[in-house]
C-alpha cells in the first residue's frame, strides 16, 4: 500500500498520472483520508476539470471542516475557475473558522481584485499583509514561504 507522501513526492516530480493512480488506491482504502481528497483536487485542477476538483475538495472540508487549508482549497478552485465572487465567498468562510489564517485573507484581496473589487481587495492585502507581518510573518525571504511570494509581492 502507498503511502500519501509518497503519493504526494510522485505529484511534486510531475508524476501526475502515477500520483492519481496512487491517491485513487488510497481512497479505496481510506475513503475520508483528507490529504488524497485534496490531492485529487489538485490533480484535477491541474487537468482543468474544476466540477472533479470542487467535488473532491468538497468532501474533504466535510471530513475536516476546522482546517484552515482545507477550507481556503474550494476558494482556489473557484478562482481557478473565474468565479471570483464564490471565491471571494469561500475564503470568507474559511477566515470564519480561522481568522488568523493570513494566506485565506490574501488570497480574499486576489479574488476581490479579480472580481473588480479593487477597494475591497486593498483592504484584505492590507489586513493580510499587516496582521502576518506582526507575527513575524512575511517580513522578508526567509519569512515567507515561496509559493507567496509573488503574491504577497503584488500586494504591496
Amino acid at each position: 500500500m502507498m503511502s500519501v507522501a509518497k503519493a504526494q513526492l510522485l505529484l511534486r516530480q510531475g508524476r501526475v498520472a502515477e500520483a492519481e493512480r496512487e491517491f485513487a488506491a488510497i481512497l479505496d482504502n481510506e475513503p475520508d483520508n483528507v490529504q488524497a481528497l485534496t490531492a485529487r483536487a489538485e490533480v484535477a485542477l491541474r487537468g482543468e476539470d474544476i466540477s472533479t476538483a470542487l467535488m473532491h475538495i468538497e468532501k474533504a472540508r466535510g471530513k475536516d471542516a476546522q482546517d484552515p487549508l482545507t477550507l481556503t482549497n474550494p476558494g482556489n478552485i473557484l478562482e481557478a475557475a473565474q468565479r471570483y465572487r464564490e471565491a471571494a465567498t469561500a475564503q470568507r468562510a474559511a477566515l470564519k473558522v480561522a481568522p488568523t489564517f493570513h494566506a485565506a485573507r490574501l488570497h480574499l484581496g486576489r479574488a476581490l481584485e479579480l472580481g473588480d473589487r479593487p477597494h475591497h481587495a486593498i483592504v484584505a492585502y492590507a489586513r493580510a499583509l499587516q496582521d502576518a507581518q506582526n507575527e513575524g510573518r512575511w517580513l522578508d525571504q526567509s519569512t515567507t514561504p515561496p509559493a507567496f511570494r509573488p503574491l504577497i509581492e503584488h500586494a504591496v
